[in-house]
């Protein structure tokens, strides 16, 4: 009997590892976007000495998806998406479905840093004085598919990647 118990606690402990491994690599697409999106928005200011506001200025504007990202997969290329030419003007080399949402917005020295779709406030301080052209990206999906939505932040101005976990009416 209690080598029966020892197999169910591992088993239990098991399966809640692997859950959380699944999870993981769910996010993980969303942090190798937002990555490749760091990546455009560099290349475009390269090239044009400024970042490109392709969700212009409201970072709740995700694409591919046309609502609230869930757990379907949706292809990068969504011509008939109203964000469609400004993500092919940034050039994000995106291949396969993704299950988050994206959306990034930029500003020049002196313009208002963005409000985030997130449940907690900005990870900088609401009066940091960017003084250069600046990103930022926001991306948005459920992973675990249980309506508790995952967020990860970047921008220009820090190298940082700030994830959150919260519900969909805190973060509304």
């Amino acid at each position: 009997m209690v080598v029966v118990a020892i197999v169910g606690v591992l088993a239990a402990v098991g399966i809640s590892l692997l859950r959380q491994y699944v999870v993981s690599s769910k996010s993980g697409e969303a942090v190798t976007v937002v990555q490749a999106i760091r990546a455009a928005q560099e290349r475009f200011r390269a090239e044009n000495q400024v970042y490109l506001d392709v969700s212009r200025g409201d970072l709740t504007r995700y694409y591919p998806t046309d609502g609230e990202p869930g757990n379907e997969r949706y292809n990068w290329e969504q011509p008939d998406h109203d964000e469609y030419p400004g993500w092919q003007r940034l050039a994000v080399p995106v291949t396969i479905p993704v299950r988050f949402g994206y959306a990034t917005v930029a500003g020049g020295v002196g313009d208002a840093l963005p409000l985030l779709g997130t449940a907690r406030d900005a990870p900088w301080n609401a009066g940091t004085q960017v003084v250069e052209p600046w990103y930022v990206i926001q991306a948005r999906g459920d992973p675990d598919e249980d309506g508790t939505f995952t967020f990860l932040v970047a921008t220009s101005f820090t190298g940082e990647l700030y994830q959150e976990d919260g519900d969909v009416e805190a973060a509304e």
